[in-house]
């Protein structure tokens, strides 16, 4: 309420906060008649605006953003924590005040890091360090691994003990890494968890069930 009305227009129309549909720059730049990059600069200057506003409801969003994602350790998929509202509109406020906080920040590294959304203490190197040597494992193996197997020989590689859930909250953000349909962990680029055709995914599933 404390910003220009066309301004706040904007930030509801780019995060789909009333209506639960988001809006390209370019559709509302041609709404507005303005550039996509006027678009995109209101409403850098809106965000900067409502960081800095006194508004209780602001530290209160933040505080239940980063219980949420620290409870994940550190860093959450962003599919994954806008999924805990069930409204499309809730999803839209959501990320609007993912981006006005200032504990949370947005990542993302090509082929590597899904979308993300991590608290700023949060140790990308340390989640690198784990996830490559997760990664050496199943090169080794070169087959699917269950949860316990991936948590005995990560301990033995990193030659640290780390705890269970910490272990596959870091593989559930990795791009290289991930869970089949069947529980077990293997590298993204193998038939046996990304299956690219209907042979591939009966072939699967008589596997599974040793028939």
């Amino acid at each position: 309420s404390d910003i220009p009305e066309r301004s706040r227009k904007i930030i509801e129309e780019r995060y789909g906060i009333k209506t639960g549909k988001k809006k390209t720059l370019e559709k509302i730049g041609k709404e507005y008649k303005i550039t996509r990059e006027r678009v995109r600069q209101i409403i850098r200057e809106t965000v900067k605006k409502i960081k800095k506003a006194k508004n209780e409801s602001l530290p209160e969003a933040g505080k239940r953003l980063e219980f949420t994602i620290q409870e994940k350790n550190g860093i959450i998929q962003e599919e994954k924590i806008l999924s805990e509202s069930l409204e499309a509109k809730e999803k839209g406020a959501i990320k609007f005040f993912l981006h006005v906080s200032d504990n949370i920040i947005f990542k993302e590294i090509q082929g590597e890091l899904k979308k993300s959304w991590m608290l700023k203490s949060f140790d990308l190197i340390e989640w690198k360090r784990v996830k490559n040597a997760v990664k050496s494992v199943l090169e080794k193996n070169q087959k699917s691994l269950a949860e316990s197997e991936i948590l005995r020989e990560a301990k033995e590689l990193e030659k640290t003990d780390i705890e269970q859930k910490k272990l596959f909250d870091y593989l559930d953000i990795s791009v290289e890494i991930q869970k089949s349909n069947f529980g077990k962990w293997g590298l993204a680029v193998w038939d046996e968890i990304n299956p690219r055709g209907t042979r591939e995914k009966i072939y699967l599933v008589l596997k599974h069930q040793n028939k």
